[in-house]
């Protein structure tokens, strides 16, 4: 499948979405994504779901969110 039909179905890696959010911040200066964003739909869900993966894990709780993943996200200047 190519990235176009990936990105159709919603279904990218979370590198891929990490990447799109880099080139958000390169244009927007944050991460903030709206939950609406028309050029890239599915990068303010991305956003948010990360936010809820993350008070997840320091509950605790099962989730897919990573101390790695974390790291990279506080060094691009995300907030929680």
């Amino acid at each position: 499948p190519t990235l176009l039909n990936m990105e159709a179905r919603g279904v990218l890696t979370w590198e891929a979405r990490f990447e799109q959010l880099i080139e958000f911040k390169k244009e927007n200066g944050h991460c903030n994504v709206p939950i609406t964003y028309p050029p890239i739909p599915a990068l303010g869900s991305w956003v948010q779901n990360q936010r809820k993966d993350y008070k997840r894990a320091i509950r605790g709780l099962k989730s897919p969110m990573t101390p790695q993943k974390s790291k990279v996200l506080e060094k691009l200047g995300f907030q929680w």
